[in-house]
Formats: C-alpha cells, structure tokens, sequence
C-alpha cells in the first residue's frame, strides 16, 4: 500500500530536506576534538576550557556555564537535531535537554538563538 502525502500541508524547507535524504544516524555529524565540538549542522560550538580542567567545557548557546565533555557533546547534539528540524520535538532531544539541565523547549529556544561573536572572535549564543 502505497503512502499518502497530506497535500492540504505546504511543505516547509526542513520537511523536505528530511524526505530527501539518506537518514543519518544522530550524532553521526557531531566532530568531537580535544579541544572543539562542532557540527556542519549548526554554528553552535563547543570549546575546552583550558584552565578550567580537562573535562570544563562552555557551549555558546549556554554561556556561562560549565560543563562536562559528555554534557557539551549532547548540546552540540542538541543545537544540531534543531538545526535540522526546528519544529521538532524528539525523545532524542528531550534526552539531550535533560542532560543539560533543561527542558526540550528551553533548549531548544536557546538554541535557536542567533550566534554572536564576541571580541576575540569566538562564538557566543545571544
């Protein structure tokens, strides 16, 4: 049986891109460094903190806070799936956002926010 597409629904550019490509696993696009955590996905990123320890880390859409490796990684995650898909909402997302500290909506209105830059040149969330 074939499936039906709801054409009383416009399209918007996420849900065509997601009906367009390969399906990725998560975090497949997430780049872990010693020192950075990115993701094509987003300009969101992840820096060590070099006096803080090895295992301090500050994301740019939360500023001022102080997290683990793992707890960065899954806000670089987080910052991407959104990225990908800003109307949804996902358990992976809720899981991610847990990590944080946070509810789904609240990360993910933190991070929809636009990136700054501060005057060193490194990104900070606004």
């Amino acid at each position: 049986m074939a499936s039906m597409i709801d054409t009383r629904t416009s399209w918007t550019s996420a849900m065509w891109r997601r009906a367009t490509s390969p399906v990725r696993p998560f975090g497949e696009h997430v780049s872990v460094t010693e020192q950075l955590i990115t993701s094509p996905s987003t300009a969101h990123r992840a820096h060590r903190n070099t006096l803080g320890g090895a295992d301090d880390w500050t994301v740019s859409f939360l500023p001022g806070r102080h997290l683990n490796k793992h707890r960065a990684v899954a806000a670089i995650r987080l910052a991407a799936a959104v990225a990908d898909d800003p109307d949804a909402i996902t358990p992976h997302i809720e899981v991610w956002a847990s990590a944080l500290g946070l509810t789904a909506n609240d990360a993910k209105a933190m991070a929809t926010d636009d990136i700054q830059h501060d005057d060193h040149g490194a990104t900070a969330g606004g």
